[in-house]
């Protein structure tokens, strides 16, 4: 599931994870409060989560749904290269926060990282 609140930042990222194998994308939301109703009823395996949206931000969406779905894998994703502000990402439960900046070359390896992780602790 992506949440982005820029229309053409989801479409670019939905491009993106349909050439990784074993990714879907399930579903798309423009803001964070969006963002938690969506996760409530997709129940996704994961999430591209913008940090810096309008109202509910990607840091408190995380906390929402991580507090209702645990088990769903977050990852944060901004323009900002502050430390801070991906610390606080880490903080609220996304296993990683990337700068969409890179975003085109780290994804891809990230996704491959977090699927076969969660892959193993399935099948142990």
């Amino acid at each position: 599931m992506i949440v982005d609140d820029h229309a053409l930042i989801r479409q670019e990222l939905s491009k993106l994870l349909i050439t990784i194998e074993g990714v879907i994308v399930i579903g798309e939301a423009a803001n964070g409060h969006e963002g938690v109703r969506l996760a409530r009823s997709l129940c996704p395996e994961l999430i591209l989560m913008d940090v810096n949206m309008p109202g509910i931000d990607g840091i408190e969406a995380t906390k929402q749904i991580l507090a209702q779905h645990p088990q769903i894998q977050i990852i944060g994703i901004t323009v900002n290269a502050d430390t801070e502000i991906h610390a606080r990402m880490i903080a609220a439960g996304a296993v990683v926060s990337l700068n969409k900046n890179t975003l085109s070359r780290e994804l891809q390896p990230t996704l491959s990282r977090i699927l076969h992780r969660r892959a193993a602790s399935i099948s142990s």
